[in-house]
């Protein structure tokens, strides 16, 4: 039996990952985005005591007890959250979060918690650093929103609007100039400094040297690559995985692509950028990347 926690820095496809697992029939995902410090505030109001507080409820999860807070995410979503499953009818554990926020003290707690518990951490990520900072520019500035993902899901959006959407998006067109440039800069760096920030984490809180990964663009196109999908949970867990027939997210791809920058190779050789995917380049060098590269789709 292996449980695991999918470590992540935003944008690169973490909710449909765990949203998907909600439907593998052996593993029971608790929450959503619950464990994060925005969401943790009103059980944890100070940040003294986030990672003590977290390690007690992550205790309880992989012990399958239960916890009051577990019992407020469940009152607070109708019960779609915070439900345990026994290890009879769901034998692994696995949800999302980002790792403790930098600077917290107490997280000696939380690796004596996930150490005991044998937690294994994986990770996803997205394939280039220039173009994930690219798209996350250009969301920002054509919808106002990085998270996309959440406003085009099903719940929020029918079919046939998706469909119009896609089609509008297809439609855009943007000229990146100097400032836009340094904006994606910014975003790169970002990104960069949250992975280093992951790797810290599994080394000084899972005490482990290195990290099994997928790459996002590996797993999903604007739907769910099945076969990918379940062989990369099948080595997360070390334990067979398939989705049911017919299984669909309740999220989808919303954010635009690098095809909707027309000078995208300006961008591509700014220098400053290029110095930030030849590190990103190299941190990805140093994960154990167990993802095959898919042709687009």
């Amino acid at each position: 039996m292996t449980n695991a926690i999918l470590l992540y820095s935003g944008n690169v496809c973490s909710t449909p990952v765990v949203d998907y697992a909600t439907h593998l029939p052996s593993v029971c995902v608790p929450v959503l985005e619950d464990f994060e410090r925005h969401r943790f505030v009103n059980f944890a109001p100070s940040d003294a005591v986030y990672c003590e507080t977290l390690a007690e409820v992550f205790d309880c999860v992989f012990a399958r007890r239960d916890h009051p807070y577990l019992a407020d995410v469940a009152r607070d979503t109708d019960g779609a959250r915070g439900r345990l499953l026994s290890e009879e009818q769901a034998a692994h554990v696995f949800f999302k979060w980002r790792g403790p926020p930098r600077g917290f003290g107490g997280r000696a707690h939380l690796a004596r918690v996930l150490r005991a518990h044998k937690v294994k951490p994986v990770t996803i990520l997205r394939r280039s650093v220039i173009a994930h900072a690219t798209k996350m520019v250009l969301s920002q500035q054509h919808y106002g929103n990085t998270h996309m993902q959440f406003q085009v899901s099903r719940e929020k959006m029918s079919d046939e609007a998706f469909q119009a959407y896609v089609a509008d998006q297809a439609q855009v067109r943007v000229q990146f100039g100097k400032k836009d440039i340094q904006a994606v800069r910014r975003k790169a760096y970002s990104i960069l400094r949250r992975r280093w920030e992951i790797s810290r984490t599994v080394r000084n809180i899972f005490g482990q040297k290195r990290l099994e990964a997928v790459i996002a663009e590996d797993l999903f196109g604007r739907s769910v690559r099945i076969g990918p999908y379940e062989e990369a949970m099948s080595r997360f867990l070390e334990a067979g995985q398939r989705l049911p027939d017919g299984v669909v997210s309740q999220f989808r791809k919303g954010g635009p692509d690098v095809e909707n920058c027309e000078n995208y190779d300006d961008v591509c050789r700014d220098p400053a950028l290029w110095t930030l995917e030849r590190l990103y380049q190299r941190h990805i060098a140093g994960l154990h990347v167990i993802s095959k590269k898919t042709d687009p789709a």
